[in-house]
This record gives C-alpha cells, sequence and structure tokens, in this order.
C-alpha cells in the first residue's frame, strides 16, 4: 500500500506520536486519541519504534511468509519456453494440466502477458524532407452529420435514434450519414489545407488535389510528390491520370501501415481536438465553416512543437531564403554551354578576379572572364550594336564573354585561345539553352 509521506498516520505522523510518548512523556491514551488510532495502534507503533527505529514505522508486506501451493520455478520455466513459441495463456495451461488464472498470473508477473512483448519494441523512425513541396502527406477522415436535433451522443449523452429513408435508387441510407474531411500537410513546413466534402470518391480526390496544389502553388511551393494510402480513390486509373497531368509522383503506403502517413495522422488527430470537438456546433456547415479559421491559426500562428514551437509559415520562409539564396550562388551554372566550359578549363591557372560582377559568374581556378568586342549590328537583323537583342536592361549572355588562361610552363596569364569559330558555337549553345528554359519554365518537375 503507497501512503502519502505527509499522511495523518503515515511515517511522519507515526513519528510524532512515537515522540510524544516516548520522549515528552505523553500517556499512550492520549497519544492515541490526538492521532485518531485506538491505543492498541499506539502501543504496536510504539514497540516498533524500540526495536527498529524509523525503520519500524514503515509498513510491511502483508503477503504470508509461505504459500502451500506456490508455482515451483521448474513450471515458471516451462511456462516461459512455450510462451516463447507464441502459445496462449489456455493454450499453455492445456498442455501442463493448470489452471488458466494461474498461468495467467505467471505471465503478468513475469511481464509476458501481452505477445507483443515477445518481440523488441519497434524503433522510431522519424523522416523529413528537405524541400517545400517534395512530398505531401493526403489522407481522408469520417465525421458524423449533425443531425436536425442538434449535437449527438459526444455532447449530451444521449443516443438519439437515425432515421433512414430511401434514396433515388430505392436503396435505404441513413438520413444523417457521414462528411469526408480531406486532408493534406507538406512534409517539410507542415503547412495544411483542408476540406469538408461529402464523399472520397476518385472524382473527389482529384478536385481536391488540384485546389491543393493550386493552395500550395499560391505560397510559392511546387508539387513533386504526393503520399497517400491505399484507399479505392487513390488507386483507381483517374487519380493516376490527374496526377501525371499535374506532374506530380504518387507513392502509397504500406498496407496496414499507416505510421508511414503518420504526419496527416497526427494532424487529424490535432484537427478533431481543436476543430470538431473542440466547441458544440449547431449544424454540419456550421461547423465546416469553421474550418478555415482554424486552418488560418494553424499556418500562420499555432506553434508546433516539430517546428522549434513555430507556425509552419515561418519555417516555410526560413526554407524559402535558403533555397533563394542557393539558387543565386549557383545560378551561373545553370546554362549547359558555360558547364562545359567550366569543366574544360578547371585547375589551370591562377584565380583572377570577376571583371563583370553584375553577372554574378563564380570564380573558378584558371578561368579569366572578359568582354568579348562589341559585335556588328548586320551580323544578325534585330540586334543592336553591342549584340544584344534589344533588352538594355538585360546582362550580355555567355557568348559575349571569354576565358583566358596561360599556356603549359607558364605562370602569368596568357593572352586569349578562343578563336571566332569556337565563340560562335558558345553562343549558339546558350541561346539554346536559354530557349530550352523559356519552354519549360512553369511546368514543375517530371519525375
Amino acid at each position: 500500500m503507497k501512503l502519502h509521506a505527509n499522511a495523518p498516520l503515515g511515517p511522519k505522523g507515526r513519528a510524532t506520536m512515537v515522540r510524544r510518548v516516548l520522549e515528552e512523556g505523553v500517556a499512550l491514551t492520549e497519544a492515541a486519541e490526538a492521532a485518531g488510532v485506538s491505543a492498541r495502534t499506539a502501543r504496536k507503533w510504539a514497540r516498533r519504534y524500540r526495536e527498529e527505529g524509523e525503520a519500524g514505522l514503515l509498513d510491511r508486506s502483508s503477503a504470508p511468509h509461505t504459500v502451500h501451493n506456490v508455482t515451483t520455478p521448474e513450471r515458471v520455466e516451462a511456462i516461459v519456453a512455450l510462451r516463447r513459441v507464441r502459445m496462449t495463456g489456455p493454450e499453455i495451461a492445456e498442455i501442463l494440466g493448470m489452471a488458466t488464472s494461474t498461468v495467467s498470473a505467471v505471465l503478468a508477473r513475469i511481464g509476458l502477458g501481452r505477445l507483443s512483448r515477445l518481440e523488441p519494441p519497434e524503433p522510431v523512425r522519424r523522416y523529413e524532407r528537405s524541400r517545400p513541396g517534395e512530398l505531401l502527406h493526403v489522407d481522408v477522415k469520417k465525421l458524423g452529420r449533425i443531425g436536425p436535433n442538434g449535437p449527438g451522443y459526444r455532447v449530451t449523452g444521449r443516443r438519439k435514434s437515425n432515421r433512414t429513408a430511401l434514396d433515388a435508387a430505392g436503396r435505404r441510407r441513413r438520413q444523417v450519414g457521414w462528411e469526408r474531411v480531406h486532408v493534406c500537410v507538406d512534409d517539410a513546413t507542415r503547412l495544411a489545407y483542408a476540406e469538408v466534402l461529402p464523399d472520397e470518391r476518385a472524382t473527389t480526390a482529384i478536385g481536391f488535389l488540384r485546389r491543393a496544389v493550386a493552395f500550395y502553388r499560391s505560397h510559392g511551393i511546387v508539387v513533386e510528390g504526393l503520399m497517400t494510402d491505399n484507399g479505392p480513390a487513390y488507386v483507381s486509373v483517374a487519380h493516376a491520370i490527374a496526377c501525371r497531368a499535374l506532374g506530380v509522383r504518387h507513392i502509397r503506403t504500406r498496407p496496414r501501415r499507416p505510421q508511414t502517413n503518420g504526419k496527416a495522422e497526427r494532424f487529424i488527430r490535432t484537427m478533431l481536438d481543436e476543430w470538431a470537438y473542440a466547441a458544440v456546433y449547431g449544424s454540419s456547415p456550421g461547423r465546416a465553416a469553421a474550418l478555415p479559421g482554424w486552418l488560418e491559426r494553424y499556418n500562420f500562428s499555432r506553434r508546433h512543437g516539430a517546428l522549434g514551437h513555430r507556425p509552419p509559415i515561418a519555417r516555410l520562409r526560413e526554407l524559402q531564403g535558403e533555397q533563394r539564396g542557393r539558387h543565386l550562388h549557383i545560378g551561373a551554372l545553370k546554362s549547359t554551354a558555360r558547364s562545359r566550359l567550366l569543366r574544360t578549363c578547371h585547375g589551370r591557372a591562377e584565380i583572377v578576379p570577376d571583371p563583370a560582377p553584375s553577372l554574378n559568374l563564380p570564380h573558378v581556378p584558371g578561368v579569366s572572364w572578359r568582354p568579348q568586342p562589341a559585335r556588328a549590328a548586320t551580323r544578325r537583323p534585330g540586334r543592336t550594336s553591342d549584340g544584344r537583342s534589344g533588352h538594355e536592361g538585360r546582362p550580355p549572355s555567355l557568348g559575349a564573354l571569354s576565358w583566358t588562361q596561360p599556356p603549359r610552363g607558364s605562370s602569368g596569364p596568357a593572352r586569349s585561345t578562343r578563336s571566332p569559330r569556337r565563340a560562335a558555337a558558345c553562343r549558339h549553345s546558350a541561346r539554346r539553352a536559354g530557349s530550352a528554359r523559356r519552354r519549360t519554365r512553369g511546368r514543375g518537375n517530371r519525375w
């Protein structure tokens, strides 16, 4: 029995009563009456204190010293061995000729009352994508509709009859029924989107996916991947075609393994606690009307434990800032001709300062970027005298730059070794790369 240390007749109260009797000379009956116990109980604690000291004031075990029908250690070992081969308690009792209650008590005492205890606990596997939109978690939650009589058993505690009626096809259906809440959570930022829809058919799921992609696009996120369970709507051909049209890679979880899509599952639990069951709604439309407001709070102000107690929008801005800086850092290497040129001349000369810092060209060992002389406007119709296409604010392309390297065996910079034919080939490659980028702009990533 567990008692509070400061209980009236706990170890502290017993010590006070005994000291009054043994040290202060108070009569035993008077000390017992002040403590609210009988004189016999006070005498017992005084005797134990004389014999054992402070340890005598603690409770003793009430178990008997000897048990005539105790289970022998050999029989306990046999029970454990049979349990290791995943046999149930009744099966072990039948084999050993023992009572089922005795076998169950032994299994509970040794910590093998559940079959799951035979296996080591599964390690927690956590993962998080590095880019916003790299993976979206999508799931559906069924919610009972609020009928014409108001809230149901969860709020009132009274079970009301759910009447049925015939639908257009002649099938009998319940009048109240269910609603489906479709949810979508970004893996990297936890930015969430949800809608209350009447069903979870393939056409409904496709419409929700398109609106979710548009929602994330409004926040500057390009959706690349999608994770769902194996529901009928997500394994349909129409859903696969829709994902391909949106440029989204669709992956599904393993059957009977909801932990893989755990971010959506945890979001649903939070949504139920803070939105669906947090208030008493008079009707289903009223409950659905409160969802956008809660979503705005979740995305913009609610602190998320997995994000360092910051809202998802703060995490999104942080990742977008990192991506913007990374893109500025490698932006000069996107051209095919420029990458080929850098690979060709890497490591052959000294580092030369960049003569055109506005072009954001990288400093490469062995490369000295130098503007070429202006080209004549008669070489290509529609161009200015400096070789540009008429856009004054546009920086010159790679074709308007040349690189130099010292000859082998020389330590100083050398004159340009670039021929006119080579310069024309580089300009042609740069124009082809730029036109390819303009054609694929806005299409997203293809998986």
